[in-house]
């Protein structure tokens, strides 16, 4: 009788185990990796601009010397951090030094302004001197409270002049009288005093010459009957007038310097300082109740220009928490102000493009030029190593990550390359 037996193959079994989960894990890997890059480069950037690039910054250092006490009012530094970090860096790093937010302030028209007309003009010290050179006068106290210069600046230009203003008291009464009617030291913020004021920084010397300096032109923009005032100098069609100074006269006053070749002749001026023309737009604001039709929801450019002076609309002082200067006017406009005259267009408009040229307080540069930052450029290389050496202990799937942190390591370093910095 036989007998059967089956057959059982003893051979070792190869057994395949199929890990369902390998993909999740990949990607969470490479989520993880790319969360240590950039809390690693957020981390060392944040440190360098507070620990040591904040110790050789020119902003630093200028507010240190000339108005620690308007920093915390605000802070030029978060102008360039709001355009060169990316969003949530801003947000991070404004909740952490709890800085000031830039949410209502048109950031783009500061930004330039900042860059190309503030940094370059930084107020400093002649060295071994208790007083500026001119081209550098501008101050901490100029961005928040007013523009207007005055004694407790320590301006060389402006003291100069204020003391050969005195001088001209004792020894030419009549044009010491003349001088006080029409440009008091104490600025005012009435159309008629500012028409004044205008004029006679633009040269003229005789009442028919402030008369004559202007011209009521027709309609108003309020639909209200009140006059128009226009600059009547180098217009055509006018009727003549033998008092009217000659467009010439006007820019050679308004612009002109000394025979030094670099103070200009109205230091008070502080409109000719930032290469602003008598026939920008804010100065016929200025000399006007109002143009353009409030009435029909337009901005106030009078009112945003008495802010930038430091002054309400009856010539009193800005109250102590009212912003005024230069980020109380750009503020006036909210951060997505209409297209047309814009801040900055109401006053650089293209009549003042020959007289910013070649004044010499203004060197307006063409292209913010661009300097590598060094604080991004080093957190960014330390993290792509740590996540590649991470990622390496992975086996496999670490490739993928390595590869991931490469990238985005070189995408961030590149951005950080060429972040736009101020000239």
């Amino acid at each position: 009788m036989s007998s059967y037996y089956p057959y059982y193959n003893t051979q070792p079994q190869k057994v395949v185990v199929v890990n369902q989960n390998t993909y999740v894990t990949t990607i969470l890997s490479i989520l993880l990796s790319l969360v240590i890059l950039f809390v690693i480069k957020f981390l060392v950037s944040m440190l360098y601009d507070r620990f040591i690039q904040s110790k050789s910054d020119p902003i630093e250092i200028w507010y240190t010397k000339y108005g620690p006490q308007y920093k915390s009012i605000f802070d030029i530094q978060d102008v360039y951090r709001y355009m060169n970090d990316s969003q949530w860096e801003y947000e991070l790093k404004s909740w952490i030094f709890d800085t000031k937010s830039m949410s209502d302030l048109p950031m783009n028209q500061l930004y330039d302004f900042v860059s190309t007309y503030v940094y370059p003009h930084l107020y400093r010290k002649v060295q071994g001197k208790n007083y500026n050179d001119g081209r550098h006068f501008i101050l901490p106290r100029h961005m928040v409270e007013s523009i207007q210069i005055t004694n407790i600046d320590i301006d060389g230009d402006y003291e100069t002049w204020l003391q050969d203003r005195k001088d001209r008291v004792t020894s030419d009464s009549a044009t010491s009288k003349f001088e006080q009617k029409y440009n008091n030291t104490e600025w005012g913020s009435t159309p008629l005093e500012w028409r004044n004021r205008i004029a006679f920084w633009c040269g003229c010397e005789t009442d028919a010459q402030i008369s004559s300096f202007w011209h009521v032109d027709s309609g108003d923009g309020k639909g209200q009957g009140a006059d128009k005032y226009i600059v009547a100098v180098g217009v055509s069609g006018l009727p003549p007038d033998k008092n009217r100074i000659s467009e010439q006269t006007a820019n050679k006053n308004w612009f002109g310097t000394l025979s030094d070749g670099k103070t200009l002749i109205n230091p008070d001026n502080i409109f000719a300082r930032y290469g602003i023309s008598y026939k920008a737009a804010g100065l016929y604001y200025l000399g006007n109740d109002d143009i353009a039709g409030t009435s029909g929801g337009e901005f106030n450019t009078r009112l945003s220009m008495l802010t930038l002076l430091g002054l309400d609309e009856i010539g009193k002082p800005l109250p102590e928490k009212v912003l005024g200067g230069w980020v109380g006017y750009f503020k006036y406009f909210g951060s997505n102000p209409p297209g047309g005259l814009g801040p900055m267009e109401r006053l650089f408009s293209r009549e003042d493009t020959a007289g910013a040229a070649t004044n010499p307080y203004i060197t307006p540069c063409s292209k913010p030029k661009s300097d590598p930052d060094v604080g991004g450029i080093v957190g960014s290389t330390m993290g792509a190593i740590i996540t590649c050496g991470f990622a390496y202990t992975m086996g496999p799937v670490g490739w993928l990550v390595a590869g991931a942190a490469i990238v985005s390591g070189s995408i961030s370093i590149y951005k950080d390359a060429t972040k736009t910095k101020p000239c």
